[in-house]
């Protein structure tokens, strides 16, 4: 027998959505920080930010937290950026 999902499955799945609406692409971290994509690519793999995750097409996909810790890290590390709020950007 089927059933529908309970009220907390229903919780768990608007949760998904919501997280999934969070998440930033490379471009979209780059216009916000008032750099390049390459910039940030070349932090990666220097070791400066850590790794980004990927979505199911391999891209870069970064949340609100994920960003907040580049940036200090990034300001730690003596970077001028120009920290743009994301909240005019449009989520990937």
């Amino acid at each position: 027998m089927i059933t529908s999902p309970s009220m907390k499955d229903k919780d768990v799945v608007n949760h998904m959505k919501d997280k999934k609406a969070e998440e930033f692409s490379v471009e979209h971290l780059a216009n916000a920080l008032g750099v390049a994509v390459r910039t940030i690519k070349n932090w990666e793999k220097s070791k400066l930010i850590p790794n980004a995750r990927r979505n199911n097409f391999n891209w870069r996909i970064y949340t609100q937290t994920e960003i907040d810790g580049i940036v200090e890290t990034v300001k730690k590390n003596g970077f001028f950026i120009n920290n743009r709020s994301l909240a005019t950007s449009n989520p990937k």
